[in-house]
């Protein structure tokens, strides 16, 4: 009964996040899933990580420690769920305010533009938001209420105080028009700063890499005439590892705070540093 009642409260628990996150998943499924993948992970892995130090090295005590992942699992994968409907509709905000302009000025809604963006390409975050709008409608709400409790849940602040604020222009008569313009403008302006962070960001990571792949072969050539040969070789091993691993940690830095883009630039840094590896671990004709 307990266990049942700490499974209760965190689907309530897990019942915002599922919300906020837009995840087609039962807060009840992943509360007890949770619950019960946690108990039998910690009714094998405790057993196993005592014999495991008791016969072996006290390191296999670590192993207690597995029950852990199925226990901070649900919570790891709301959050990024939600981090990631906030941040795309971050680089959508911009166009879908000045779509839902040209609506606004051809009568229609900020409600008709959302909906009208379902199954959408271009719009891929907005398209999900017309999606639950329009499920929302669904079960009976006006438009404008519907918004509203789209809202009210939201994990992007911008896309909520725009929703807000355009339902209270609406139901007080105002000018719609001349308040998505100016939610626009501070759009745009919003957009034109994150790429200039991003090319900061970008130029300084380029010039920390640059100047790793200079400092690791002068270490090697400075090391070559007054450390041991051995040393020089545990170098050379470490500079295949650690030169490709930190061209990827940038790459991959650089990559997650960029503004979103349709063009997709990928790389596979698993196979260089492979390559790299091998090609400092295979024997030289000299040997």
């Amino acid at each position: 009964l307990k266990l049942e009642g700490l499974a209760d409260r965190l689907a309530m628990r897990f019942a915002r996040d599922v919300d906020a996150a837009m995840v087609g998943e039962s807060p009840l499924y992943l509360a007890y899933g949770c619950v019960s993948f946690t108990i039998l992970s910690l009714a094998v892995s405790l057993p196993l990580a005592v014999f495991l130090s008791l016969t072996l090295d006290p390191v296999f005590l670590l192993i207690s420690l597995a029950p852990l992942f199925p226990l901070s699992y649900p919570f790891l994968h709301l959050s990024l769920a939600k981090e990631e409907r906030r941040r795309g509709l971050t680089e959508e905000l911009p166009f879908l305010t000045a779509l839902t302009l040209a609506f606004q000025g051809a009568g229609k809604t900020l409600y008709d533009a959302l909906v009208s963006l379902r199954g959408s390409a271009i719009f891929r975050f907005a398209s999900k938001e017309g999606e639950a709008l329009a499920r929302i409608a669904s079960s009976g709400e006006d438009p404008m209420r519907a918004l509203d409790r789209l809202a009210l849940s939201h994990p992007n602040e911008e896309f909520s105080e725009l929703i807000s604020g355009y339902t209270s222009v609406m139901a007080s008569g105002g000018d719609a028009v001349k308040y998505l313009e100016a939610k626009l403008e501070d759009s745009l302006k919003a957009m034109e700063f994150r790429w200039k962070r991003h090319g900061e960001v970008a130029l300084l990571l380029g010039e920390v890499l640059i100047a790793v792949f200079f400092v690791f072969p002068s270490i090697l050539l400075i090391g070559a005439f007054m450390m041991p040969a051995r040393a020089v070789i545990d170098l050379s091993y470490l500079s295949a590892i650690a030169l490709p691993l930190a061209a990827s940690i940038l790459f991959v830095y650089a990559s997650l705070s960029s503004p979103r883009m349709l063009d997709e630039l990928s790389v596979r840094p698993i196979p260089s540093a492979l390559v790299s590896c091998l090609l400092y671990t295979s024997p030289s004709p000299r040997d």
